[in-house]
């Protein structure tokens, strides 16, 4: 534009001469391609024009998008200022009721539809069509003149299909390509600009089912002639033309020397849009010259104005740059000519122009197709198989003609995108419950990832479908981003993180923060020192008690903790006993205040009712599979209740304290689960040896400052029969040495005690934790997440660190306490595990004292390993654990591995209620409670009755039949029955059964036998009573001799120990 004003304003130059009388003033404003760009650019024109000479601006040159001159042109009738556009081809502005001092040196639109529309049908492009186009005024024009043209040859617009563009969502072009698809037209034809076109091309190279490679696709101006990288073989359209004439090719040159440029597009061809604007200009100043000429003396500045646009359509004519320019009275241009280019195998072929006398081809043998055919298309003419739209398949007819139809997809089955596919079968964990489905909903217990656009909803490939491991966590829907329930993550895997503010529970439900969780980091740290600290509390008083009464037991005091519990059993009335020592006074009367019940519980009751506890918590282990298995939906209120609150596992359960705390924002709340279950166990075993270690050394001192004070230890005084006043004393033998150093054996042995109970209790809940560290689950493309908690990635680093650290829990926990317990059995008749793993075998049989291993197993397999066997609370995981324990019920039932009939019993009971409950699971899980006859409430009412008849009832009957004062009433009540029996039914009493023989479990229990703890072998019974002070103090003088103390530690508990 400045070079043409350079030109018209040059008067020497032999260019547009006969305009000497006008100068030009240029001025530029950008237009930005919009209506109210374009009011804005020339009002800012204006004002300038108004500040520069007084007068409104006298006229417009542009603007290139039809748009933006709407909005210009508007304005220019209120200011009567001619406007003449080098590029808006809209056919509105040739509206003159509208806009009145409207004009352009560009075809119109209408006459490029028309042109356009007559190159179609003579190439053969006929008779279906699509046309895509863009939504601003001059795409719409333009179609809608293609639109009407092309149908009123008797043709069809298959499709009419506008869009807005989208910079930022790209899936617009897939919608295109679409409906594209959709329309089975042979020829599409794109009204949009370059930019658009770029889009549509990369979108359709990757679209999966277009085939772009066999669409014949026709352009019109604004991109034709562009060499690009997605140019198509075949692809057609029009051109502006430029004739090669001589003031053309002069200008061009001219252009070139003043810029150092040649005026050529990025193609290589000529710049139209630039000969455009050169003859705007031009135009413009002839009709200027003309008003200038005829002006003479005062004149009317508006009338001039508007006396210029009539000159316009009147007058003004000329050769241009562009070729002969004259105006139609509606400000067109006249005598359109447009030239049409072909892509052929690399680049644009011209191959003719189109003006109102016709079509003229150079050649058509030049004219190439996607098929690689040439000359006048032949292969296009037929619409193609329908791609029909999504949620419906194609159809046709069998005889001739063809005709093609769509149908919706069946119940059962959907269809995701446009194409020509059949409908395909929805997925498992999808709802298909309508015809025309095109993206299934995901069902209530199952997740899908987001995709990265929307043609991607309907590939179950690409983003399938997953169970999620918590049901409830994952809600139905249509809408992924509205899957999870509330309170969860919506883009996280399986809905498995909870949203800040909410905690993942023991039982993996997000539950909300209250105000008593939100707690600090200090509140933290301190909950564990107080915790740590008590723990070490309640060890440190119960090692110093133990201490305490072996160092009391070493001088003489009493003779050892069994003495005192037999000594329930003496006689009160001893007068003897009383004078010599108040402290049996004490005894005594203490010993009447207590109940027969205790009167009779003895050491060997109380290791009997340990073997049951740990039948009762082993039943509690195991169930904990169970009451993690998400059957909640399935239950009565009463189960469902208890399946939230039941939790076994010391380690879970606590993990509102990080989650809702501020340690959340340095540690991943399952991490600190982790870290507690590997190093918390170890860190009080430590401080429990520590406490032990000083409390020895500490009595240890204690005890050798007294032995080198003294030269003997003195014995319990106790009367003779034959001399009240009578006392014996010893000196220290190599025995009170002895009996020295056994304070260590009592204190240290205690501690593994405490060890192996604790490893007993906790074993499947360290397992279960530890090796969940190492079950990571894979979801394609959303990555590979830990199982248990979603938002632990198993790629990251820091996960491979805790995988590390797992790896030396499993060797410690899952591999060393077994070998641990089966090293204390093995070694029970050593002094230091004597007395601390007596609990592990004491009640089975000589066969199986390995049991408790066997049962670890059991324990383990059930807990921690099915955990890798299948998704949770599916129905082969299920099936494993009723395998499982089915399997160890047989073993339990064939071998009876308890002493106790009463202990194998309940073992069984207990066994089998957990084998049932699987079954119950089993049963869920797989859908066949949902058949006809299945009633789930009446069945989970009968687990609740099992529980509490096993619980309540069978449980504590076991446990009294332990103890010698309920066997006694036991007898009496089974004799009461037997003389009932025979007192009302003599004819029937011989057929009765000797009761007494079924009570004896206190009877029973004398006859077992066991081997003698110090490993000699000899057979001891388990029922030694004392039933007098007398007897007592006959059995101790008569064991001992004079100058010795004897430790009678190795003997059996329920001997008397003589110091």
């Amino acid at each position: 534009m400045k070079f043409a004003v350079q030109l018209i304003n040059n008067h020497t130059d032999n260019w547009f001469d006969e305009t000497r009388q006008v100068t030009l003033v240029l001025n530029v404003s950008d237009s930005k391609c919009s209506e109210d760009g374009g009011e804005a650019a020339a009002r800012q024109l204006n004002n300038w024009a108004i500040s520069a000479t007084g007068n409104t601006i006298d006229g417009f040159i542009g603007a290139t998008c039809s748009d933006a001159s709407i909005g210009s042109a508007r304005f220019g009738n209120s200011i009567h200022s001619t406007q003449i556009s080098h590029g808006s081809t809209s056919t509105a502005l040739a509206d003159k009721d509208e806009f009145i001092y409207f004009a352009r040196t560009c075809f119109a639109d209408d006459s490029q539809g028309r042109l356009l529309t007559e190159l179609l049908n003579d190439v053969g492009l006929v008779p279906f069509i699509s046309v895509i186009s863009s939504s601003d005024s001059y795409a719409q024009s333009l179609s809608s003149s293609i639109i009407e043209n092309y149908q009123a040859k008797g043709h069809t617009v298959l499709l009419n299909y506008i869009y807005t563009p989208n910079q930022e969502n790209h899936t617009v072009y897939f919608r295109i390509l679409d409906e594209i698809a959709a329309s089975g037209a042979p020829v599409t034809v794109l009204v949009m600009y370059v930019e658009e076109v770029t889009k549509l091309m990369i979108a359709a190279s990757r679209h999966p089912v277009f085939k772009h490679d066999t669409m014949v696709w026709v352009g019109i101006e604004m991109w034709i002639n562009v060499n690009a990288p997605w140019n198509k073989k075949g692809m057609l359209g029009l051109k502006p033309y430029v004739p090669g004439v001589n003031i053309t090719e002069e200008y061009m040159k001219m252009w070139a020397e003043l810029n150092s440029t040649e005026f050529i597009d990025s193609d290589g061809d000529r710049s139209s849009l630039d000969l455009y604007v050169a003859d705007a200009v031009f135009a413009i100043a002839q009709a200027f010259q003309m008003v200038t000429g005829s002006a003479t003396g005062d004149v009317d500045v508006d009338a001039l104005k508007r006396e210029v646009f009539t000159h316009i359509t009147n007058d003004v004519e000329f050769k241009g740059i562009s070729g002969p320019v004259d105006f139609l009275s509606n400000g067109n241009r006249g005598e359109p000519i447009f030239g049409f280019a072909n892509f052929g195998e690399s680049s644009w072929i011209r191959n003719g122009f189109a003006n109102d006398k016709g079509i003229e081809i150079y050649n058509y043998s030049s004219l190439i197709w996607p098929d690689n055919s040439t000359g006048r298309a032949t292969s296009y003419s037929q619409q193609t198989q329908l791609h029909c739209p999504a949620g419906m398949e194609s159809t046709q007819t069998s005889q001739s003609p063809v005709i093609f139809g769509c149908t919706q997809c069946r119940v059962g089955f959907y269809k995701p995108n446009v194409g020509p596919e059949m409908c395909t079968e929805c997925p498992d964990g999808t709802d298909c419950n309508d015809v025309g489905i095109s993206v299934p909903c995901i069902s209530r217990g199952f997740w899908r990832a987001i995709p990265s656009n929307d043609y991607n909803l309907g590939d179950f490939s690409l983003y399938p479908v997953f169970s999620c491991d918590i049901p409830e966590g994952c809600v139905s829907g249509c809408e992924l981003s509205e899957i999870c329930a509330v309170g969860r993550v919506a883009t996280s895997v399986t809905c498995g993180v909870c949203e800040e503010g909410y905690y993942l529970n023991h039982r993996g439900k997000c539950l909300k923060c209250s105000a008593d969780d939100v707690i600090s980091r200090a509140s933290v740290i301190a909950i564990y020192i107080f915790g740590i600290s008590l723990l070490g509390s309640i060890y440190f008083i119960g090692i110093r008690m133990l201490a305490d009464a072996e160092i009391k037991a070493i001088n003489g005091f009493v003779t050892s903790r069994s003495s005192v519990k037999e000594s329930f059993q003496l006689e009160v009335g001893d007068v003897d006993m009383r004078e010599t020592n108040s402290r049996w006074t004490i005894r005594a009367t203490v010993t009447t205040l207590k109940s027969n019940a205790l009167h009779y519980i003895t050491p060997q009751n109380f290791r009997d009712v340990m073997i049951t506890s740990k039948i009762v918590l082993a039943f509690f282990q195991v169930m904990t599979a169970f009451f993690s298995l998400d059957l909640d939906n399935q239950m009565s209120s009463g189960l469902h209740e208890f399946f939230d609150s039941y939790n076994m596992n010391p380690f879970r359960g606590n993990e509102d304290l990080v989650a809702c705390s501020s340690l959340s924002d340095d540690i991943l709340p399952y991490y600190f689960i982790v870290l507690n279950c590997l190093f918390l166990p170890v860190f009080i075993m430590g401080l429990f040896w520590l406490i032990t270690k000083a409390m020895y050394q500490y009595y240890r001192a204690r005890l050798m400052r007294k032995c080198k004070a003294k030269s003997s230890l003195s014995m319990v005084s106790i009367p003779s029969s034959a001399s009240s006043n009578q006392t014996e004393r010893c000196t220290l033998t190599p025995a009170q040495n002895e009996m020295c150093s056994s304070l260590s054996i009592k204190i240290f042995s205690s501690l593994n005690r405490i060890t192996l109970w604790l490893c007993l209790v906790f074993y499947p809940s360290i397992c279960s934790i530890v090796l969940s560290v190492f079950n990571c689950r894979d979801f394609d493309r959303s990555g590979v997440w830990l199982r248990v908690d979603n938002e632990i990635s198993c790629e990251n680093a820091s996960y491979k660190g805790y995988v590390a650290m797992a790896s030396i829990g499993v060797v410690i926990y899952v591999v060393g306490i077994p070998i641990l317990f089966a090293y204390a059995i093995y070694n029970r008749g050593k002094p230091l595990w004597q007395f601390s793993s007596k609990f592990l075998y004491h009640g089975f049989v000589d066969e199986w004292r390995y049991y408790e291993i066997v049962d670890l197993l059991r324990k383990l397999l059930i807990t921690s390993v099915s955990q890798f066997v299948a998704s949770p609370s599916s129905p082969t995981q299920v099936l494993f654990l009723l395998i499982v324990n089915c399997s160890f019920l047989y073993m339990l039932c064939s071998t009876t591995p308890y002493q106790h009939p009463n202990d194998n019993n309940l073992s069984t009971l207990f066994t089998s209620i957990e084998c049932i409950s699987f079954l119950f699971a089993l049963l869920i899980v797989s859908g066949v409670s949902e058949e006809e006859g299945y009633d789930v409430n009446r069945m989970s009412n009968t687990l609740i009755v099992l529980f509490i008849v096993s619980i309540l009832l069978v449980t504590p009957y076991t446990f009294m039949s332990k103890i010698e004062y309920f066997n006694q009433k036991f007898d009496s009540v089974k004799k009461d029955i037997k003389d009932f029996g025979t007192r009302h039914f003599p004819a029937g009493a011989e057929m009765l059964p000797d009761l007494s023989t079924l009570s004896s479990s206190g009877r029973k229990r004398a006859s077992f036998m066991s081997e003698d703890e110090s490993g000699d072998g000899e057979r001891r019974s388990r029922t030694s009573t004392f039933t007098s002070v007398k007897e007592m103090q006959r059995s101790v003088l008569n064991k001992q001799t004079p100058g010795q103390c004897e430790l009678s530690g190795k003997s059996d508990d329920y001997s008397v120990k003589n110091h």
